[in-house]
């Protein structure tokens, strides 16, 4: 290792790298592989990436009372499963029709990755950085005691919800699932890695922790295209912050940790009932325990958006406690703030409507003024289809410098993946954000 590593850091390394290496020596079986849009052809990357990684295009499921490594009985797969593997195998029918599949190869074994670093902890899962050491391609791979996820009630939340949605998203500025393994005890999700960093890392190296209008215009059009994706699959997202949005190698946002998402949800004030989330980020309606829908997404982006542009959270209430902020969150005023223009004003009140049926939602924004005042413009249509096509007339206004694992890139550090279930002051909130409620 180079001098940039602490002895300390050193030793943490080595002693992750083993753990990981005894993990791989456990009888796993590789999992769905995902698609994510190829530049070249839309979905051929599919079978490209199933040739890579070498991973089977339907599900294997290790279920408890399977021998490790062997498959789930016909009809066992997990709720939820199912119906995407059916999706599933209706696209590839089409596929095939369209273009040869990718030559089958071995699939590798978990020993075919070396862990570089930890890119966070948590309670349940650990991120690491890893290579595949047969292609040299560097991955996030986040690991799962299926132990822990039982006992803290989570197992589902993976099972049916993050991966089954992962999988059936393709979307460029959502953090595409490139495979995965599970063994008897684990489960191991192989994602794209993303070495910008979270934006809330990003926000700390910038002077009052706040982005140039320009910046925060540019990753509010970005997640409004990612909200707009995973809406029109009737999926709701709920847990929208700075430190669930990271950053690509060139600048662009990727939406990530899908594990409070929820299927099935069409609606803007409905379809959905469990209290969950970060609390500075919930909306009114969430708060109220009234029943949620799409809007509630639309109010985390409101929130996020005036982060972005004053470094702090619009509603935080004012005797530092949980009930305090969710009095603020229901019935306090939006803060004046003589730094944001009041274009972009507008349409943080429009997001932060209390009533979820007045709030925007893509279609408003796609028309408000604050992103057709853009240079370049985001005015019609054809504009938001450059922005999603990565035109290059849409250059991203911040690139991260990207180092060797010795040395965080600017906007990365070793964070919490999940964190933990409570939050009791206003200090631990802002410092900690992690989410509360029950599943």
């Amino acid at each position: 290792m180079g001098d940039a590593m602490s002895k300390n850091d050193r030793e943490t390394l080595i002693a992750e790298q083993q753990r990981f290496k005894d993990l791989t020596q456990e009888t796993h079986t590789p999992v769905q592989v995902v698609t994510k849009a190829d530049p070249r052809a839309n979905r051929s990357r599919k079978n490209l990436i199933a040739a890579t990684l070498g991973i089977a295009k339907r599900p294997t499921w290790c279920q408890e009372d399977c021998a490790p490594g062997e498959e789930a009985p016909a009809g066992e797969a997990p709720s939820g499963a199912e119906d995407a593997a059916e999706e599933e195998e209706a696209e590839d029918a089409a596929e095939e029709e369209e273009e040869p599949e990718a030559p089958a190869k071995e699939k590798p074994p978990l020993s075919d990755f070396t862990v570089k670093k930890v890119l966070g902890k948590g309670a349940f899962a650990t991120v690491y950085k890893v290579t595949q050491n047969s292609t040299s391609e560097t991955y996030a791979m986040k690991v799962m005691d299926i132990r822990d996820l039982k006992t803290k009630g989570a197992l589902a939340r993976v099972i049916d919800r993050e991966k089954p949605v992962l999988e059936q998203v393709d979307h460029p500025f959502i953090v595409g699932l490139m495979g995965g393994y599970v063994s008897k005890n684990r489960v191991y999700l192989v994602m794209e890695y993303c070495p910008g960093g979270d934006l809330k890392s990003v926000l700390n190296l910038f002077r009052l922790g706040s982005f140039p209008e320009a910046q925060a215009r540019f990753y509010t059009a970005e997640l409004i295209l990612a909200l707009e994706c995973l809406h029109q699959r009737g999926i709701i997202y709920r847990d929208l912050k700075p430190e669930n949005v990271l950053l690509d190698v060139e600048g662009h946002i990727r939406l990530t940790d899908f594990g409070l998402v929820k299927k099935g949800v069409e609606n803007p004030d409905f379809g959905a009932e469990s209290f969950l989330g970060t609390p500075l980020y919930l909306s009114p309606e969430m708060v109220a325990k009234a029943g949620h829908g799409q809007a509630t997404d639309w109010w985390g982006l409101g929130i996020m958006l005036f982060e972005m542009l004053t470094g702090d959270a619009p509603f935080q209430g004012q005797d530092g406690t949980i009930e305090g902020l969710f009095t603020d969150i229901q019935e306090g005023d939006i803060p004046l703030h003589r730094g944001i223009h009041p274009n972009a004003m507008a349409c943080i009140r429009g997001l932060l409507q209390k009533d979820p049926a007045k709030r925007f939602n893509s279609s408003h924004l796609r028309d408000h003024i604050w992103f057709a005042s853009n240079t370049p413009p985001l005015a019609i249509s054809e504009d938001w289809d450059k922005l999603l096509g990565k035109d290059k007339i849409f250059q991203p206004p911040y690139v991260p410098t990207i180092k060797s694992d010795e040395e965080p890139a600017e906007g990365e550090e070793t964070r919490e993946t999940e964190g933990s279930t409570e939050t009791t002051t206003k200090k631990e909130v802002k410092e900690k954000g992690g989410p509360c409620g029950i599943m």
